[in-house]
């Protein structure tokens, strides 16, 4: 069956499929929500909460798992904030994007990858503290 506007015939539109098209709608409702004045809704928080949408789709749709993309999350949510008035100082904008990259790259990367030795070969079962160098 031929794919519509709406996906597939009985599917419906997935945004794990189109997450793109759904930011970008998302961005569009907020910008015209800021340029008809809806109350809280400022130039400002339709950017910020487009980046926090962007941000948070990538995180959560992107695999292997990527921290850093989980760090952009939490600083367009610090950015969405503060146009609300609730500002984090620098340092505790950097000590908890440090807090985030350190807990998945110990719980999120370091179970989607294997240690090799320095010809790249996969040391199964074990624990590699550092460089294995052969001798």
């Amino acid at each position: 069956m031929p794919a519509g506007p709406l996906g597939e015939r009985g599917k419906g539109v997935k945004i794990s499929r189109e997450p793109a098209a759904w930011i970008g709608l998302f961005g569009s409702l907020l910008a015209v929500a800021a340029a008809t004045h809806v109350p809280y809704i400022t130039a400002g928080v339709a950017t910020a909460g487009t980046a926090l949408v962007a941000a948070s789709a990538m995180a959560v749709f992107t695999r292997p798992i990527a921290p850093a993309l989980y760090v952009g999350a939490f600083a367009a949510l610090a950015a969405l904030l503060a146009e609300f008035g609730f500002h984090l100082s620098d340092l505790a904008v950097g000590s908890i994007g440090a807090l985030i990259m350190g807990t998945f790259a110990f719980f999120g990367v370091r179970p989607q990858v294997d240690p090799t030795n320095a010809y790249g070969k996969v040391i199964q079962g074990e624990i590699v503290s550092g460089a294995s160098v052969p001798r």
